[in-house]
């Protein structure tokens, strides 16, 4: 995958939009991580307080920190995010979720695509699988990740990029 310039970090196809997101999508955010199946995918699956994520939320990703969240807007609200967390290593963990019923349609592909893009071609991307959940596996395997190692239920994937 090449990464792909945006000069305003916001990339728009039709209804979508895939942008940064702001304090006021918190409660969105939180709302698609602690949906039933989005939650049931998540290594943790202990729902926090709102009140909770929001000043996780806030410190996380509006304190400084290299830490980005990118929302897909689809028509008037978000269908989705994908967080950049970054680990000790440098590396980014991405956690990456839509509504059930945006599912199959292709936003997943495009809004871990386009976050890429925008997160730039310096970065060092990985991500865990559990091992039954299909659809992020092929999610990832078709964006480039590669296994890199594995346990009893997750798989480890890393992004490799050419880099000259």
């Amino acid at each position: 995958m090449k990464a792909l310039k945006h000069e305003n970090k916001n990339t728009r196809d039709g209804k979508i939009l895939i942008k940064l997101a702001t304090i006021e999508e918190s409660r969105a955010i939180y709302g698609i991580r602690y949906e039933s199946s989005v939650n049931a995918v998540s290594a943790n699956q202990k729902k926090i307080s709102f009140e909770n994520h929001d000043a996780w939320f806030k410190k996380q990703y509006f304190s400084g920190l290299e830490n980005k969240c990118f929302v897909l807007r689809f028509e008037d609200g978000v269908a989705g995010y994908c967080r950049f967390d970054q680990n000790p290593k440098g590396e980014f963990n991405i956690s990456i979720a839509i509504l059930p019923k945006f599912q199959g349609m292709g936003f997943g592909k495009k809004l871990l695509s386009e976050s890429m893009a925008m997160m730039g071609d310096d970065k060092f991307f990985v991500a865990s699988v559990f091992k039954n959940n299909l659809a992020s596996l092929k999610l990832f395997q078709n964006n480039g990740f590669k296994i890199i190692s594995e346990d009893k239920g997750m798989h480890y994937f890393k992004y490799f990029i050419n880099r000259i």
